[in-house]
């Protein structure tokens, strides 16, 4: 209007453009978003080929440790590595022993093993909480239907208390509903 323009001009970048750069582990020198695009590239060119996305991952890794930076620069480059590169459980077991083995060999346990059980133990705890959680809340499902089945519509107060009720006192009510002439019955009413 009246002869105003409003204008913005955005340069364009394309990972692909860093791929000779990005090769060069003294482009890495105080430069992190070197270490990045360097593991987007490993993975959009060895993407089908495990092996190879196997060997360049470990090899990244280990020039992390050369590349000058402190150990919170590290693991923080270390993790999200880990995370876009993510091996098959073999080849993960072979990086994890190999990069023990490396970090023993120069002092440096960055990525401690005691840190890869602990991140395993934490996946497995929250995977059998998970599952605790789905069979609990499968009961309680089931429950409800039961109820309703036998008795018709289930009182919101009733929902509310198997929402609150653990695993054995679910099962309890669970049997006591096969027996049972009344709602109330079920739950001692």
């Amino acid at each position: 209007m009246w002869g105003c323009d409003l204008k913005f001009d955005f340069p364009v970048i394309k990972l692909l453009d860093y791929q000779k750069v990005s090769s060069r582990p003294a482009a890495w020198n105080n430069n992190p978003f070197a270490v990045i695009i360097q593991a987007h590239l490993l993975v959009i060119e060895n993407r089908k080929d495990l092996e190879s996305l196997f060997e360049k991952k470990f090899e990244l890794v280990k020039q992390l440790y050369t590349a000058g930076y402190n150990r919170q620069d590290i693991l923080a480059l270390f993790r999200f590595i880990d995370w876009l590169i993510s091996l098959p459980g073999s080849y993960e077991k072979l990086f994890w022993d190999n990069l023990e083995k490396y970090e023993k060999e120069r002092k440096m346990p960055y990525v401690t093993s005691v840190e890869r059980i602990g991140v395993e133990k934490g996946i497995q705890k929250g995977m059998q909480q998970g599952m605790q959680q789905g069979m609990q809340q499968g009961t309680q499902k089931a429950l409800i239907r039961m109820l309703e089945k036998k008795f018709g519509s289930v009182p919101n107060d009733i929902k509310s208390s198997l929402q609150q009720a653990d695993e054995e006192q679910l099962l309890s009510w669970v049997e006591q509903t096969l027996t049972a002439t009344t709602i109330g019955d079920v739950f001692g009413n």
